[in-house]
């Protein structure tokens, strides 16, 4: 039980219902993306805004912005949530031999041994929960994105996701497409995203049973003023239209332009909830190599925050 109680704080608790005879999904139900966790170090310091990353993992999140890559980007994000959930993923792109950026990224969320249990009825008016085994939960997706040029300052991107789940002996999967647009100025963007824009598919298990890929529209900014960034963003999500809300705040020293110190702060649904958190972190910029850090407040009661650390790579 405490387990279970730690996945579903984990991931929105909407990812699984433990029944009988072998079968744990929520019929109908929004599929939880494990991507929600963020796609670098970097992106959760600074509030989980989305379409600003320079790096490969860009395509985890608004692809238009991934005309900011190098002519080879390689990215890598790991980090084990709770003490029981294992989350990773790697992206590597850059220039396209027909012009404009491409990139391809894996992710996953894993909780490697989940108790199975069954109700035995112990000769009173209550019933024992008696562990029969455990079993696998992992969520993981593989994604490719392009993005092209407009003019300048006007960038498009698509990009490709395939969804692929494992509940026990369940299995599903599914595929779906997202389309971007960014404006980047010196002083000034802002990036448009509709993830999951083909409403019409669904994940589909095994079991018979299906999740809906919720539609996201995300809306960010970016301002520069001075030594400052300071970005927003509003993201609707699936047919409830929740509104999620994120804002960071990201400072480069002039007097050391190698270094940046984030702080922001993300809103997220869980059930018919909106949630919320608060991160800090910094990064270093080294001959285009970034390495990241981040810590997030958790609310989960067994655990103050979590740490997290990136790694990109320009070759």
């Amino acid at each position: 039980m405490k387990l279970t109680t730690k996945l579903l704080g984990i991931i929105g608790m909407t990812l699984v219902a433990l029944v009988a005879n072998r079968a744990a999904l929520v019929a109908e139900a929004d599929y939880f993306m494990g991507t929600e966790i963020g796609s670098s170090a970097r992106f959760i310091r600074m509030g989980s805004v989305e379409g600003f990353s320079s790096e490969s993992d860009g395509v985890f999140e608004n692809p238009a912005g991934l005309f900011r890559m190098g002519p080879t980007s390689v990215s890598f994000f790991s980090t084990q949530l709770m003490g029981e959930v294992d989350y990773y993923n790697v992206a590597f792109g850059g220039s396209s031999p027909v012009g404009g950026s491409l990139a391809f990224g894996f992710n996953t969320v894993r909780v490697p041994a989940l108790y199975r249990t069954e109700l035995v009825n112990s000769g009173t008016e209550l019933e024992d929960l008696n562990i029969v085994g455990n079993f696998e939960v992992s969520k993981s997706v593989y994604k490719i994105g392009y993005s092209f040029a407009q003019s300048k300052n006007v960038h498009f991107g698509f990009s490709g996701s395939y969804y692929d789940t494992v509940i026990g002996d369940v299995r599903g999967s599914g595929y779906n497409l997202d389309a971007g647009i960014v404006f980047d100025a010196d002083r000034f963007g802002v990036g448009v995203l509709l993830r999951n824009l083909a409403t019409g598919l669904k994940v589909q298990y095994s079991n018979g049973t299906s999740e809906v890929m919720p539609m996201e529209t995300v809306v960010a900014t970016r301002i520069g003023l001075g030594d400052f960034d300071v970005l927003g963003q509003m993201k609707i999500i699936g047919t409830s239209k929740k509104l999620a809300k994120s804002a960071g705040l990201n400072y480069t020293p002039w007097f050391i332009p190698f270094i940046k110190v984030s702080g922001g702060y993300k809103e997220f649904p869980v059930l018919n909830e909106i949630r919320s958190k608060v991160s800090i972190g910094i990064g270093m910029d080294l001959f285009g190599n970034t390495f990241d850090y981040a810590y997030q407040h958790s609310d989960h009661p067994e655990y103050s925050g979590i740490h997290y650390f990136s790694v990109s790579l320009n070759l």
